[in-house]
């Protein structure tokens, strides 16, 4: 018995670790990869979703397939090459990598990434891991951020334009009014970079469509907005916005993901209803969906003003210990003064984050939070605050 008791601990202290040290963000991200080997068939939608770390494995799970593609179920064998591949920065792999995607792979693509404040850096050691590269390999990109996280452990790490090829110096497509995919930024935060440059990218995915991508801020914490901070007997939280934006996003993009819909009936009964409406207009309802037939109750629900003013939680005040990190020097990128990227060994003794898109979106529930807070005002973060826009999800909504 002691001897199990000891194997316990020495588990439980592993965990630990690994949440702190993300020593074994490498085998996240290829349990991911074998689920996908094991249950995808030919036609499947890949959709990923993720909070924080979970956030970075999705987004790296991406990278992996664009770089490497997906082996056959029966090819365990060669998971971990693979992702020796993947992870490979020499030029000599990155032509390896392809040459084994054609070979051993299929050729799979992603249609759907949905994720809550992705941070920069999971941890002390992790590797830095690529991101995918292609301009069409995710059909829809759809990111929640938290604007009042301060940590410097807990960097956001948003999508990143490239605005010409390191290698061959092309400039990428532009699609649209020529921001909404392609916006110039700076390179940013530099954990997370891309996979392949785009002229190595043979295939077109989606019919060549450009990738949607839509990153919005939203008020809160880290876990504020992407949800833990309260017990989930709680109703009224900093969480429910950015979850009923997602979740009409995912509704809108008609990737085809299926949701029960009493799943929100006794916390967010305007997304049931929404749901149900998304699902009457669809020419092919799932399978036994029971849940269509769900009995109306008499809900009210609160309000976004109630929630965008609900209670934030900075852990910088609320577990003290976090300021080890905030008086130690940490290689950090930031925009400077001339908004342009620099880099270096710095102290970020609790320094708010910066928003650096050159087209910021602020979700509405930030102006909601002002009408109880009214010396809330993060727009002054915005570095290209002239081009700020405030979102909503029923801003370009077509049902009723």
């Amino acid at each position: 018995m002691e001897a199990v008791r000891n194997n316990i601990r020495t588990n439980c202290l592993i965990q630990e670790l690994d949440k702190g040290l993300a020593w074994y963000i490498g085998t996240h991200i290829t349990g991911g990869y074998k689920f996908l080997m094991q249950h995808y068939s030919e036609g499947d939608k890949i959709c990923m979703f993720g909070f924080s770390r979970g956030a970075f494995t999705a987004r790296c799970l991406a990278g992996m397939l664009h770089k490497v593609g997906l082996l056959p179920r029966s090819n365990m064998e060669q998971v971990e090459f693979a992702y020796s591949l993947y992870e490979s920065r020499e030029p000599e792999d990155v032509a390896r990598a392809r040459k084994f995607k054609q070979t051993f792979s299929s050729d799979v693509a992603v249609e759907f990434i949905g994720v809550w404040d992705t941070v920069s850096s999971v941890g002390f050691g992790a590797p830095l891991l690529p991101f995918n590269a292609s301009e069409t390999f995710i059909r829809t990109f759809r990111h929640a951020l938290a604007l009042d996280e301060r940590r410097a452990k807990f960097q956001p790490n948003a999508w990143q334009y490239k605005q010409k090829c390191e290698h061959c110096f092309s400039l990428p497509r532009v699609q649209g009014d020529g921001v909404k995919n392609i916006e110039m930024l700076t390179e940013g935060i530099k954990y997370g970079h891309d996979s392949l440059c785009w002229c190595g990218d043979e295939k077109s995915y989606h019919n060549g469509e450009l990738t949607d991508i839509l990153e919005v801020w939203f008020p809160g914490f880290h876990a504020d907005v992407g949800g833990g901070n309260e017990k989930n007997t709680e109703r009224v939280t900093l969480a429910n916005p950015s979850l009923r934006w997602m979740v009409t996003e995912i509704l809108k993009s008609k990737c085809g993901v299926i949701f029960k819909r009493d799943a929100f009936m006794d916390w967010l009964p305007t997304l049931k209803r929404r749901i149900h409406a998304f699902k009457a207009v669809s020419k092919k309802p799932p399978p036994n969906d029971s849940s269509s037939h769900v009995e109306e109750q008499d809900f009210e629900e609160h309000t976004i003003e109630e929630e965008a003013g609900a209670k934030m939680y900075d852990m910088l005040s609320e577990k003290p210990r976090w300021w080890i990190l905030e008086v130690l020097p940490l290689y950090q990128y930031w925009l400077g003064e001339d908004k342009q990227t620099t880099h270096g060994w710095r102290l970020n003794l609790g320094r708010p984050r910066k928003i650096d898109q050159h087209i910021p979106h602020l979700h509405t529930s930030v102006l909601r939070r002002r009408e109880t807070y009214p010396g809330y005002k993060p727009e002054d973060r915005c570095t290209f605050r002239d081009q700020l826009k405030y979102v909503h999800e029923d801003d370009d909504l077509c049902i009723s």
